[in-house]
This record gives C-alpha cells, structure tokens and sequence, in this order.
C-alpha cells in the first residue's frame, strides 16, 4: 500500500472511484475543480495504490478556521481488507503535521454503516441536533 498526493493526471481513475461508489456529482467533479483544488492545496486529495492500481481517495479541506475530511472511497473488489482505514490514517497525519488539532467529517445520516465505521475510527457523533448541512446551486 502506497500513499500520495493527486495529481492532473489521475482526473479519470478518481472520477472512476466516485461513479463506482455513487459518489459522482458532474457539477462539483470537473477536471477544473479537481486541477484547481490540487493547485491551491496539492495535498488536499491523497490517493492509495496497491501494485500500482489506485483502490481509494479521500479530500481533505482547510480554510483557517475548520479542517474537514470527506468523501473517502474504496473501490468495491478493495474494500474491508484496512485500505480506508490506512488512508483515513494518513490523511489525519497529513493534517497533525500542518498543525491542526482535530477535524471534522460529513456522513449523510442515512449511512449508518459509514456512520458506525467513523464512530470505530475514534470520530465523535455531535449532538443531531446541532447542524445540517444545505446546500443551493448558484
């Protein structure tokens, strides 16, 4: 298992990881996102490759006052063999060594699964009732 950052060139195998997963937004998942939030922060998108194949992305977000982790994917045939579990790791040794202090993630809260996965990795449920996440399409 090898660890590192996004680049250009790996548009195609990262929007292949969202499509399998379910995870793919064409509005959000253009190449000019992807080369534009590499360029500001080429360590915002980290990648594994076993054997050379990448089998799993997960983004990160700073902007100053928060730092999130989101959207994680496994591809489906990698999955449960500690492949999110490594990344998830190094994504947050990334951020440790930037400094932060801790981060936040996003789980929609009919995932229960993933819900229960981020609770075994040390991730604390806030209150429900504390926020919601809306968006609106400008």
């Amino acid at each position: 298992m090898q660890f590192r950052k996004c680049t250009e060139g790996d548009y195609e195998s990262v929007i292949g990881l969202f499509k399998q997963s379910g995870q793919y937004d064409p509005t959000w998942d253009t190449a000019e996102n992807l080369r534009e939030k590499i360029t500001r922060l080429p360590d915002s998108i980290l990648l594994c490759e076993v054997d050379g194949d990448m089998v799993a992305s997960v983004f990160t977000m700073e902007d100053g006052w928060g730092t999130f982790i989101y959207r994680l994917v496994v591809r489906e045939d990698k999955r449960k063999q500690g492949i999110g579990k490594a990344l998830m790791e190094h994504a947050e040794t990334v951020l440790r060594q930037k400094g932060k202090k801790e981060a936040a993630i996003f789980v929609h809260d009919v995932r229960q699964d993933l819900l229960d996965w981020y609770a075994a990795q040390g991730y604390l449920l806030e209150d429900p009732k504390s926020y919601r996440s809306l968006y609106k399409k400008l």
